[in-house]
C-alpha cells in the first residue's frame, strides 16, 4: 500500500491537475507552513489565548485600582473640598465608579440583539493572531 494510513495519502491529483502541478501545490503548502512556524517562533504571531489572557489581566488591574480609589482618596478629597460627610462622599464615588465600569464592560462586550436566528459559530481560536 503506497503512502501509509495518513489522511489524504496516495490521493490522486484533482481532475486536470498534472503530477507536477500537484507537487508544486504541495511544496507551496509546506513552505507556507514552515514560514508560519518561523514567524510564530520569532513571536510575530501569538496565540489568541495569550492575547486574551494579557488583556484580561490588564483589565482586572485597572478595574481593581479604580475600585480601590474611593477608599484610598475619598476622605482626603472630601476634606480638601470642604465636604463634611466624607463617608457619604466615598460611597458616592464608589457608586459612580461601579456605574462607569459597568458601562465600559457593556461597551466592550455588548449583549447581542434579541433575534430568532441562531448565533454564528465561533471562529477557530486555535489559530494565531497576527500582531504587528
Amino acid at each position: 500500500m503506497r503512502g501509509g494510513k495518513r489522511p489524504g495519502a496516495g490521493r490522486k491529483p484533482a481532475a486536470g491537475e498534472s503530477f507536477e502541478a500537484a507537487r508544486r501545490r504541495k511544496e507551496s503548502a509546506l513552505a507556507s507552513l514552515r514560514e508560519h512556524e518561523l514567524r510564530r517562533r520569532r513571536r510575530e504571531f501569538v496565540e489568541v489565548r495569550e492575547v486574551r489572557d494579557a488583556h484580561f489581566k490588564a483589565a482586572r488591574i485597572v478595574r481593581d485600582a479604580l475600585q480601590a480609589a474611593p477608599a484610598r482618596f475619598g476622605a482626603e478629597l472630601a476634606a480638601k473640598h470642604g465636604i463634611a460627610d466624607s463617608f457619604a462622599f466615598t460611597v458616592d464615588l464608589e457608586r459612580m465608579i461601579r456605574t462607569v465600569l459597568g458601562e465600559v464592560a457593556e461597551t466592550l462586550d455588548p449583549k447581542p440583539p434579541k433575534t430568532t436566528e441562531p448565533a454564528p459559530e465561533p471562529a477557530d481560536e486555535a489559530e494565531g493572531a497576527h500582531v504587528a
